[in-house]
């Protein structure tokens, strides 16, 4: 390692000893890699990106995204496999033909996106406000899991996502038409304008949740579980009085 004077940080002749000076100094934790697989101390905030792509590699395995701020861009044909992404935030983007595997986001906003083609399996999203995404226009899509976050104005129709999970989330004016749903959990999330048409809610759970207007003539619901007092919200437009 070469000294620089002033704050500059100094030259180094391998990423081992770029990692034990951040080490060093408190600002990596031991072993903690960065946005493109080198290592970063852990309070970068954004990465650099160019028109068309604004990641530098292809395939990221195992990497965690800390505080990456995008809006208004074009990712093609990367893939994100075991990836972490934590704080960042990706607004109006399109990604293009991406695949996540296996990744987790916490603590992140996606809003106004477009995944064009792009594959989602087994994606974790935790504390998250996924605002106006257009699952439809997705790829492959399996195994998606929300908890305690937003999917406001969310496009899911026509989707085949059995066993789904949003728990204790905000899912306000969302789309949920000719769906399979089926063995989803839904539990403590609230549904206020959100539409489920000709879909299929059988095995759901939908225990603790509110404000969902779910017609029972023109949607699945066989073996579904609900909770009191939300559940009488299914009498409606059946045309009967209760008193």
């Amino acid at each position: 390692m070469k000294d620089t004077p002033g704050n500059t940080v100094p030259e180094f002749k391998s990423p081992e000893e770029e990692r034990q000076y951040w080490e060093s100094r408190g600002l990596l934790a031991p072993g903690r890699r960065g946005t493109r697989g080198e290592i970063r101390p852990h309070r970068e905030e954004s990465i650099a990106g160019s028109p068309g792509t604004s990641f530098a590699e292809t395939a990221y395995y195992q990497k965690e995204f800390i505080a990456v701020h995008l809006s208004d861009e074009d990712v093609r044909t990367v893939k994100f496999e075991e990836c972490h992404f934590d704080d960042c935030s990706f607004v109006r983007c399109k990604f293009e033909n991406c695949a996540f595997i296996d990744c987790k986001f916490d603590r992140c906003v996606l809003s106004a996106i477009n995944p064009a083609g792009s594959r989602f399996l087994q994606p974790a999203f935790s504390r998250c406000k996924v605002i106006g995404f257009d699952w439809a226009k997705a790829g492959k899509l399996h195994g998606l899991d929300f908890s305690d976050g937003q999917l406001d104005y969310s496009n899911f129709s026509s989707l085949q996502l059995p066993r789904i999970r949003i728990v204790k989330c905000c899912v306000r004016e969302a789309s949920f038409t000719e769906m399979d749903m089926s063995d989803g959990i839904f539990t403590d999330t609230d549904f206020l304008g959100s539409t489920f048409f000709k879909t299929d809610l059988s095995r759901a759970d939908f225990r603790r949740a509110k404000s969902y207007c779910i017609d029972v003539k023109n949607n699945v619901i066989k073996n579904a579980r609900f909770s009191l007092p939300e559940v009488l919200s299914l009498l409606d437009g059946l045309n009967i009085v209760i008193e």
